[in-house]
């Protein structure tokens, strides 16, 4: 019904609703202080409950942050040590060419001290894995 109507009149019955409205307002002031006096406790308890919903929840949301932090700083530091320990080992290639090939391209991308050349002749002499020596070479 309302799409039909033409906008002029949509005005014209805006303004009667605002005119209404300023009228009734002066007429029943006491009433509407009555129910604002009424509303503010209500008012009071909502924006309270709010705050204390909000604020737990951000709590919540901070102290979970603080706990994934540590525990990255404690895998970080524990992948730290492990790279350190194997960058001080001499590399064991037939102990790295024994894993899988994730295994070992997971291991080529942590250690900076493997010899590719080498790591690539003792597989060709050993299991002789294509997709291996395939990215063996990338990595050269």
């Amino acid at each position: 019904m309302c799409d039909t109507m033409h906008p002029a009149l949509k005005i014209i019955i805006g303004a009667l609703l605002v005119v209404l409205g300023v009228f009734s307002i002066l007429q029943f002031t006491s009433s509407l202080l009555t129910v604002i006096q009424g509303s503010i406790g209500v008012l009071l308890i909502l924006i309270g409950a709010f705050i204390i919903w909000l604020e737990s929840d951000e709590w919540k949301l901070q102290q979970q942050e603080d706990r994934e932090s540590k525990e990255n700083l404690n895998h970080f530091s524990k992948v730290n040590s492990d790279k350190s320990t194997k960058k001080q080992e001499k590399p064991d290639y037939d102990a790295i060419l024994d894993k899988t090939v994730k295994e070992i391209k997971q291991e080529i991308k942590e250690r900076q001290d493997i010899d590719l050349a080498k790591l690539l002749k003792k597989e060709k002499k050993g299991k002789d894995r294509k997709t291996l020596k395939q990215y063996i070479k990338r990595q050269m």
